[in-house]
């Protein structure tokens, strides 16, 4: 405050209070000269205060301002890449061959009513089961006529007899039941070895080929090149997937699964036999014979459940018809037949 105004202001004041004080009446005459000094030294204490230097006037304080940091360049980030998927390893399962095209034959003039008028001798033993013969049906698929064809069934008096009465252009032996343990007891070793010899045709089923050193069952290996390299056997709690049968796609053996019924691999199993159900062959080397069906093996030579050789004439099955499914397995024996006489009739050139 500017001392030319409160210099005459505090002189105001003390003299008004003087006079006050010589105006009280008497009740006031109890203010005691302690109140006088208490203003008195009020005053005093305003004076000093007021004589002493007034503090220089700061000058108006700046705010702090924030130092500016370093601008820091954000590292870049690198685009994040797509995930990389590591694929599954493929798992090849034990019968998994792909075939990628139907094998066809060249029309031959003339082949088919041929085969539909060929002479067939038939012996099916299945055993003492009451399983659906499935070698009539495959024959009714085919429509024959004309020929003769002739099914013992397990009638061995009968098929030996028939042997030597006709020129037969097909012989099927089916020794699908276990009571025929040795193709030597069926007596036809002469028979059979002049019937192939002179350009014949032959089926054999056997599942027991591991077991058997007869002379006919030796013919059918030497004339094939091929010898039992395992004995195929099923056991309780076995794997379903491991008695599928699929085209091993060796050349000509395929088209026992498109002529002239498509069947579309893997042959699905509807199990009867158990133990000892069949046998595995192995190709002697240098054997023509191929494998239509087997286990598959990085050595295409072993593992054969079906095997065709002698100029496509002789079909060997080590494994049992009744394993497999009705519609499946008739069909197949019809291509079976049609297979065979076709190479009777019309052999194929040689390599």
């Amino acid at each position: 405050m500017n001392k030319r105004i409160i210099y005459p202001l505090f002189s105001l004041l003390i003299s008004l209070s003087l006079a006050a004080c010589s105006a009280l009446t008497s009740q006031n005459s109890a203010v005691t000269d302690k109140s006088i000094e208490e203003t008195t030294a009020a005053i005093q204490a305003w004076q000093t205060q007021e004589a002493m230097p007034s503090p220089s006037p700061l000058p108006p304080t700046e705010l702090p301002t924030d130092t500016p940091q370093a601008t820091v360049e954000p590292s870049p980030t690198a685009s994040p890449l797509p995930p990389t998927t590591t694929s599954e390893p493929t798992l090849t399962p034990s019968l998994t061959p792909t075939n990628t095209t139907t094998p066809t034959n060249t029309p031959v003039p003339g082949l088919a009513e041929r085969i539909r008028s060929a002479n067939i001798l038939i012996y099916e033993d299945m055993g003492e089961n009451n399983l659906v013969p499935r070698i009539d049906r495959g024959l009714d698929l085919l429509n024959l006529s004309g020929g003769r064809v002739v099914n013992t069934h397990n009638n061995l008096p009968l098929f030996t007899k028939e042997l030597e009465n006709t020129n037969w252009d097909l012989i099927i032996i089916d020794a699908e039941g276990r009571d025929t343990i040795l193709l030597s007891s069926l007596g036809a070793y002469d028979e059979v070895v002049k019937h192939v010899e002179n350009g014949g045709a032959l089926i054999v089923e056997y599942w027991n080929m591991d077991e058997d050193s007869s002379d006919l069952a030796s013919f059918i290996e030497d004339k094939c090149q091929i010898r039992v390299e395992k004995n195929w056997v099923r056991e309780e709690g076995y794997n379903y997937s491991n008695y599928m049968l699929y085209d091993l796609n060796q050349g000509s053996a395929s088209t026992l699964f498109y002529t002239p019924f498509k069947i579309n691999p893997p042959i699905r199993p509807n199990i009867f036999w158990t133990g000892d159900i069949g046998d595995l062959m192995v190709k002697l080397p240098g054997s023509s014979a191929q494998f239509a069906t087997g286990l598959v093996s990085k050595d295409p030579s072993r593992y054969g459940l079906l095997t065709t050789c002698n100029q496509g004439r002789i079909i060997l099955q080590t494994f049992s018809t009744h394993d497999y499914r009705l519609f499946e397995t008739t069909e197949l024996w019809a291509n079976y037949i049609h297979f065979t006489l076709s190479n009777h009739f019309a052999p194929p050139l040689p390599q």
